[in-house]
C-alpha cells in the first residue's frame, strides 16, 4: 500500500460495486479533511458534529451547489449512508430587455451534454414555454445560456429545470471501506462514520510513520557498528596490511582479522571492501 501521506479515499472520493457490496465516497476538500484529522488528533474523543467543524460537507471539483441543511449532512457522516441534492448554479444576465440564464456549474457525477440536451427537449416539446433556446457557450469554464422570452422569470425557470431535469440530482453517499482484519492480508469491508474513516487513516499514518522511522534508526545503529569497527583497527593500519598480504584469498583473511582485532563479519567484510588509500 502507498504511504499515502492524506485521507485520499475522502478527499478524492470513490465509487465502486461488488458481489452484494457497493461504496459511494464523494469527494472532499483537501484543506478540510487535514484540519479534521488534526483536531482529532489533538482531542481523539471529538464527535461526528465536531469534526463537521473543520468538514463543512462534500466538496464537489464541478462547482455544483450542494443543497441540504447541516442536520442532514450530519445524519449521513454518522450513519456512513444516505443520500444529498445537490444542483447546478446558475445567473440572470441581462442583455438589453431580454434576460438570459446562465449555468456555470453542473451536478456532480452528471455530464454537462446530457444537461444540454435535457433542456433542449423541455424546449422542443415546449412543456416550459417560457424557455425558448439553449446554447452551449463553454470555453475552459461551464456556459450555459438559457434564452427567455422578455416577460420569463429566472426563478420560476429554474425551479422547473431543477425538477424536471438533471440540473438538480441526488448523490448517493455509502462509507463502505476495506478496512484491517485479523488476517493482514485480507482486509475486510465495513461502513463506517466520518470519525472512524479519520482513525483508521491516522492509524495508517502512525504505522507508516513507525515503520519508516525504525528503518532508518536500523541504518543508523548498522553505520555506528560499521564505524565502530573502523575506530578498532583505526591505529593499526600496517598490521591489517600485512595480515591481508600474508592470507590466503579473501575468506582467509577475513578470518584473521576477525580474530585479531574482535571484529565481526560485517564490521570485517566493510573493512576489506574500502579501497587502499580510503583505509
Amino acid at each position: 500500500v502507498p504511504p499515502a501521506r492524506f485521507p485520499n479515499l475522502l478527499v478524492n472520493g470513490a465509487q465502486g460495486i461488488a458481489v452484494g457490496m457497493a461504496t459511494s465516497i464523494p469527494p472532499h476538500n483537501l484543506g478540510e479533511v487535514v484540519q479534521a484529522c488534526l483536531a482529532l488528533i489533538d482531542d481523539p474523543e471529538l464527535s461526528v458534529a465536531r469534526l463537521m467543524k473543520h468538514i463543512k460537507g462534500p466538496d464537489f471539483p464541478s462547482g455544483a451547489e450542494l443543497v441540504a441543511e447541516r442536520a442532514e449532512i450530519r445524519s449521513v457522516y454518522e450513519s456512513g449512508s444516505g443520500s444529498l441534492k445537490v444542483r447546478c448554479t446558475w445567473k440572470a444576465e441581462r442583455r438589453g430587455e431580454q434576460t438570459n440564464i446562465v449555468i456555470d456549474s453542473v451536478p456532480y457525477g452528471i455530464e454537462k451534454r446530457a444537461l444540454v440536451e435535457k433542456i433542449a427537449d423541455v424546449i422542443i416539446s415546449r412543456k416550459l414555454p417560457p424557455l425558448v433556446d439553449v446554447r452551449d457557450e463553454s470555453t475552459e469554464d461551464v456556459r450555459v445560456v438559457l434564452e427567455l422570452k422578455g416577460e420569463a422569470d429566472p426563478d420560476l425557470v429554474m425551479a422547473y429545470l431543477f425538477k424536471h431535469t438533471p440540473a438538480q440530482s441526488n448523490v448517493s453517499v455509502n462509507l463502505t471501506c476495506l478496512v484491517p482484519s485479523d488476517n493482514p492480508m485480507v482486509p475486510t469491508p465495513k461502513r463506517l462514520d466520518l470519525k472512524a474513516m479519520l482513525q483508521h487513516f491516522l492509524a495508517f499514518r502512525e504505522e507508516v510513520v513507525r515503520q519508516r522511522l525504525t528503518y532508518q534508526l536500523d541504518q543508523i545503529e548498522r553505520r555506528l557498528h560499521i564505524l565502530e569497527g573502523f575506530e578498532k583497527v583505526f591505529d593499526a593500519l600496517d598490521e591489517i596490511i600485512a595480515i591481508i598480504r600474508k592470507s590466503d584469498g579473501r575468506t582467509d583473511a577475513r578470518d584473521k582479522l576477525m580474530a585479531r582485532f574482535d571484529l565481526d563479519a560485517e564490521q570485517t567484510d566493510a573493512i576489506l571492501e574500502l579501497r587502499l588509500y580510503r583505509l
